[in-house]
């Protein structure tokens, strides 16, 4: 087994890294940047509020509460709790968030003028 002590790493220079006020800065001068910023900020909350009443109201509708839920997960209600709650969320807690509603998923990938059909767990599942 190998270490740290084994490899030789680089000499990290400070001027190697920009500093990360002059990258914001470098992005904000780029014209038209942010020329939407108001709708795409409406559109990602309108987004959040939607994402994260459809998860609980899921739940809800099958009269299933956090605890049962967290139950069957195997995890703690507060860990279901906050996967309502999160605004973005690992497919893989989706699909077991899912399985323990008894659901399933069917995910479709647009490219271009094709789709692309998959269920959840068998993406999940590929290599």
């Amino acid at each position: 087994m190998s270490s740290m002590q084994d490899h030789e790493f680089p000499e990290v220079v400070q001027s190697d890294f920009q500093e990360s006020d002059d990258v914001v800065r470098m992005l904000e001068s780029i014209h038209g940047i942010d020329d939407d910023l108001p709708e795409r900020l409406v559109a990602r909350e309108q987004w959040e509020r939607e994402y994260k009443v459809g998860l609980a109201s899921l739940r809800s509708a099958l009269a299933l509460t956090q605890a049962e839920v967290a139950v069957r997960m195997g995890v703690a209600q507060t860990s279901v709790s906050r996967t309502e709650a999160r605004s973005d969320i690992l497919l893989s807690t989706l699909n077991s968030y899912l399985r323990a509603l008894g659901a399933d998923a069917t995910l479709t990938i647009r490219v271009g003028d094709s789709l692309v059909t998959t269920d959840l767990e068998h993406l999940l599942s590929a290599p």
